[in-house]
C-alpha cells in the first residue's frame, strides 16, 4: 500500500506533491489451540462405559493472505496413573469426535481461499469409550492441534 499526499496550492503557495511513502503491512500468524477439554468423572464399573465431554477449538488467522487454511486434531493413547499395576492405556481410537468414527487424526475446520481471516471458536463434542474393567485411576492423553495454510 502506498500513500500519496497532494496539495493543490492556494494564492500564496504553489501546488505541491510529496513522493509516495510506503506503508508496510506485515503478515501475522495462523494459531490454533484447544481449550477447556473436559470429560466427566466416572464411578468404576466392570462394564464398558461411554464418557461424554467437549473441547473448545480456538483459531486466529492474522496472516492477511486469505489463502485459506485447515486445522487438524490428533490424540495420543490415554496413559494410566493409579494404584493398579500393569494397567494398559485406553487407545486413542477410543476417543471419538461426535458424528465421526475416531479422533485419532481428523480435520475439524477448513477456511476456503478468500475467507478465514479473524478469530473463531468452535465447540467439539467428544466421547471416550472406556473398556470394561478399566482400573480406577487417572487416564491422561495429549491432544495435538496442527494448522495448514492450505485448505
Amino acid at each position: 500500500i502506498y500513500v500519496k499526499s497532494t496539495y493543490g496550492g492556494d494564492s500564496v503557495h504553489l501546488g505541491s506533491t510529496t513522493p509516495c511513502q510506503p506503508v508496510n503491512i506485515i503478515t501475522g500468524a495462523l494459531i490454533a489451540s484447544v481449550a477447556d477439554a473436559t470429560l466427566d468423572q466416572l464411578v468404576y464399573s466392570n462394564d464398558a462405559e461411554v464418557n461424554n465431554g467437549g473441547l473448545v477449538l480456538n483459531v486466529t488467522d492474522s496472516l492477511g493472505t486469505a489463502t485459506g487454511w485447515s486445522v487438524s486434531i490428533s490424540v495420543a493413547n490415554f496413559t494410566y496413573t493409579g494404584i493398579a499395576s500393569n494397567q494398559p492405556p485406553i487407545p486413542a481410537a477410543n476417543l471419538i469426535l461426535t458424528g465421526t468414527d475416531t479422533l485419532t487424526t481428523i480435520t475439524v475446520i477448513i477456511a476456503a481461499p478468500g475467507s478465514g481471516s479473524g478469530s473463531y471458536a468452535q465447540i467439539l463434542f467428544i466421547e471416550l469409550n472406556i473398556p470394561a474393567s478399566s482400573s480406577a485411576g487417572t487416564y491422561t492423553s495429549v491432544i495435538t492441534v496442527t494448522t495448514s495454510t492450505a485448505p
